[in-house]
């Protein structure tokens, strides 16, 4: 336990180094492209010196100084802006997906007052994680009635998670309908 924290402890490390050289190796480049703009600023105004104001040879050179600090916040700004834009472009490419699920037409809109009795019958429901897949439940048929108690029980790999994913709609049925009042829950919203 102690050597796999350390070989993670590592493993940090060694990202945390790179981006801290990263980040020193960026902070030189901005710097070496600052004093190269202050570099021609200077020399254009010892050029320019007998046409130049000593205000404005002034406040050049001041923007001139300031070039490196302002390409660094520049470049990072659209470092994070890059950044923030992953998650727009995600829900751009979810919002393409097509739909999955039945292409039944929901033909049900039930009244206020459903369900009534709660009754839910399974009947021959055939259910499969995948379309075309293996079925994980296969002609199951069974009832509830109102105010009755029921427990699940089963092995691993029974059918347990499977029966409430069919029962809350999680992926379509293969076959088989489940009924809750009497209403076919495939053919609801």
């Amino acid at each position: 336990m102690v050597t796999e924290n350390f070989i993670r402890n590592d493993v940090n490390s060694k990202c945390w180094f790179s981006e801290t050289v990263t980040q020193q190796w960026f902070q030189v480049r901005m710097q070496l492209i600052g004093s190269g703009v202050i570099f021609v600023v200077v020399s254009g105004l010892v050029y320019l010196r007998d046409f130049l104001s000593p205000g404005l040879v002034g406040l050049a050179f001041t923007y001139a100084l300031s070039v490196d600090s302002g390409l660094a916040s520049l470049v990072q700004c659209w470092s994070w802006v890059e950044i923030q834009m992953v998650s727009p472009e995600r829900i751009l490419e979810y919002g393409s997906i097509p739909a999955e699920g039945s292409q039944r037409p929901l033909v049900i809109e039930p009244d206020a007052s459903w369900p009534r009795s709660s009754t839910v019958q399974f009947q021959d429901v055939v259910f499969s994680y995948k379309q075309g897949g293996k079925p994980v439940l296969k002609g199951l048929s069974f009832g509830i009635h109102n105010n009755e108690k029921i427990g699940i029980v089963g092995r691993t790999g029974a059918g347990k998670s499977s029966l409430t994913m069919a029962l809350f709609r999680i992926n379509e049925l293969v076959s088989g309908r489940i009924l809750i009042d009497g209403v076919d829950i495939a053919t609801m919203p």
